[in-house]
């Protein structure tokens, strides 16, 4: 199947889920609406096939910084070992759940005055 076909098919399948949605108006007068939700839902589908999101948001860049960095590392002379990664590890996800920990609080102490997501 060429790729084209994919995008149009997940195209499509988020149009027609957008338009059966009770939320969203569908006759003549509401038509801006109707092309205003398509397109919100219709956006990210066609970023992600097209590899068009910036390049700080790109899993592949990401990747390749990662692998690259790893190999700078072990040119250098730095090999960890299974128990210094597995630190690191640890010590990453903690500082994550503190993240996480702390937004969450942020998000139900400061929240209720902000404006809601993606309005």
């Amino acid at each position: 199947m060429a790729i084209a076909e994919v995008i149009f098919g997940q195209v499509f399948e988020r149009v027609l889920d957008t338009i059966t949605r009770p939320s969203v108006p569908v006759s003549d007068r509401d038509a801006r609406e109707v092309a205003k939700a398509v397109a919100k839902e219709v956006a990210p589908v066609v970023v992600n096939a097209t590899n068009s999101e910036p390049w700080y948001q790109s899993r592949i860049l990401r990747g390749l910084l990662a692998a690259g960095l790893g190999w700078l590392l072990s040119k250098a002379g730095l090999i960890l070992t299974e128990g210094e990664l597995s630190e690191i590890v640890t010590i990453v996800a903690s500082l994550i759940e503190a993240a996480g920990l702390a937004y969450a609080w942020f998000g139900r102490v400061k929240g209720s005055s902000l404006k809601p997501l993606g309005q």
